[in-house]
């Protein structure tokens, strides 16, 4: 790289999954053969900026982490989906490789934008009380990506 200790990674993944056979889901809800599969987003890619720079016997690491995750369903009919969301963090670490036991001292910083997104969520079952005339059902319950969090931890080797 242009910079000592600076690096970059990206790592993805492309993800086809879908049913291979018709099927009844616990609703009695029938499922078409090729559906695809709840939880299941086509693409999802980690792009990591680092950079890594000794300081006399300290060695410090900085990351900047970005986690990109496509739309999905959370339920193999297809009633509630989930769009696409990224969430950024940041780490710090200062290990003292010198000393005994290697202490290191690490701070993150999770979901720095403190994005609010639904990562997955749960439907009644078709015909339930919650069907809406126009026959979207709306999700009895959601689960949302964890809000900022900002951790500090100290560790050493033995």
């Amino acid at each position: 790289t242009p910079l000592d200790g600076f690096s970059i990674e990206q790592t993805g993944s492309y993800i086809e999954a879908r049913t291979n056979e018709v099927f009844n889901d616990v609703s009695g809800a029938e499922v078409a053969k090729g559906t695809i599969m709840p939880n299941s987003p086509r693409a999802q890619l980690v792009t990591t900026l680092a950079y890594t720079r000794p300081i006399g016997g300290v060695m410090t690491q900085t990351s900047l982490i970005n986690s990109y995750r496509s739309k999905s369903w959370a339920d193999i009919t297809h009633r509630t989906p989930i769009d696409d969301y990224s969430l950024l963090s940041f780490n710090f670490n200062v290990s003292w490789i010198e000393l005994p036991w290697s202490p290191s001292v690490n701070l993150s910083v999770n979901n720095i934008t403190n994005v609010q997104t639904i990562v997955t969520g749960f439907s009644p079952a078709p015909g339930g009380p919650e069907e809406t005339f126009n026959d979207v059902v709306p999700s009895s319950s959601y689960v949302y990506s964890r809000p900022r969090s900002i951790s500090m931890r100290m560790s050493v080797d033995f």
